[in-house]
């Protein structure tokens, strides 16, 4: 178990709360196996390791009881609308590649950016920001395929 899993662990036992065997598996897909993953995910990424061992319930349940007690946080993507789940409890933002779905975590602070907009009436708690692009690997690809395509000639 490595050290982030076994934090996560003794919180849910300082909470009062059991690390079954299922909890043990969906601590590990989310610190080892899977970033920012919906339920779906996390559900097929474990059935393919361990199938029938967990259902969906149980990684709602999970999920609903690690967000509880601060250890993931929810959050939505304009893209899809679907709920996804991050083990970065740091205040950070996401990139997300429009091509290949990568999210990736932006953790450079934008309160300059939030503080230029706002006036005494409202204190704001939280912010999040979603970044839509490309990732480096997408851009490359689909520069080299557009090179690919401009070198094409007509057979015949």
């Amino acid at each position: 178990m490595n050290k982030q899993i076994a934090e996560a662990a003794n919180k849910l036992k300082a909470g009062g709360i059991r690390l079954t065997t299922q909890r043990q598996l969906i601590l590990e897909h989310l610190y080892n196996h899977l970033a920012h993953p919906s339920a779906e995910e996390l559900y097929q990424s474990i059935f393919q390791v361990n199938p029938h061992y967990v259902s969906m319930t149980t990684i709602y349940n999970t999920l609903r009881t690690l967000k509880k007690h601060g250890m993931v946080k929810e959050f939505y993507l304009q893209r899809d609308g679907v709920s996804r789940y991050d083990i970065n409890m740091k205040p950070h933002h996401h990139l997300i590649c429009e091509a290949c779905g990568c999210i990736s975590d932006y953790e450079l602070p934008l309160s300059p950016f939030l503080m230029a907009g706002t006036d005494q009436s409202f204190h704001a708690e939280r912010y999040y920001i979603e970044f839509s692009g490309l990732c480096l690997a997408c851009e490359e690809k689909q520069q080299h395929e557009a090179n690919n395509t401009g070198k094409r000639t007509a057979v015949g």
